[in-house]
């Protein structure tokens, strides 16, 4: 098994092996891209780095963008926020919205008939029975975009600690070493994921109030 060695305590990153990597330890010196090391880039995943690590340097050396991740498939919005991938999340999780608006409108829809609280709009009812045509485009458009993030996601990850890293190593203002304050901003976060979660429900309350309102 690959290991990935504190420089000076000479313990494995994470006390855990880094997966295999052709039998061999992965220098902690080495660098990836841009001046930073695969030290650097630990310090900053900090959680999962049996799995990153390895990857992070086959990017490096064989420029391959291509590594299949399974939650990036199946959760792409949840695991780019999990990873503090603001910016991608956004992005993706207003994607995901877009091309399920005739769920959303079905579910509101129904909530209407359901409570009685009159007539469902014409526009939301054409938003929750599209034609054949355009279902299918948008469950092609939803398969393709999880297919992208799943095909992309660790690299855009690996892109991410880059940016990360080398905006830290930048700032020579902080009293504390650079290892510590990657440590202290990487990692993973489970809130936002359950705001999303939540998000979701208190979304389409939201709206099915606010149209009850002009019923």
């Amino acid at each position: 098994n690959a290991q990935v060695f504190h420089s000076e305590s000479g313990t494995p990153f994470g006390a855990s092996p880094f997966g295999q990597r052709a039998g061999a330890v992965i220098d902690p010196h080495k660098e990836l891209e841009d001046g930073v090391t695969v030290e650097e880039a630990a310090a900053y995943v900090k959680t999962s780095q049996t799995y990153y690590l390895p990857k992070f340097v086959a990017f490096s050396e064989t420029k391959n963008k291509l590594s299949f991740s399974l939650a990036g498939f199946f959760f792409p919005s949840l695991y780019f926020f999990y990873r503090k991938m603001w910016t991608t999340g956004v992005l993706v999780y207003l994607g995901y919205l877009l091309l399920n608006l005739h769920l959303f409108a079905g579910v509101i829809s129904a909530y209407i008939t359901e409570m009685q609280l009159g007539a469902v709009p014409a526009f939301l009812e054409k938003l929750a029975n599209p034609s054949q045509a355009v279902y299918l485009t948008m469950s092609l458009l939803l398969l393709a975009l999880c297919i992208v993030c799943g095909l992309f996601a660790n690299y855009w990850y690996y892109r991410h600690v880059l940016r990360a890293v080398k905006k830290e190593k930048m700032d020579t203002t902080s009293p504390f070493p650079v290892v510590t304050r990657l440590q202290s901003k990487g990692g993973a976060t489970v809130a936002p994921v359950i705001i999303i979660m939540f998000g979701f429900s208190f979304l389409l309350s939201t709206l099915t109030l606010v149209l009850s309102q002009f019923l």
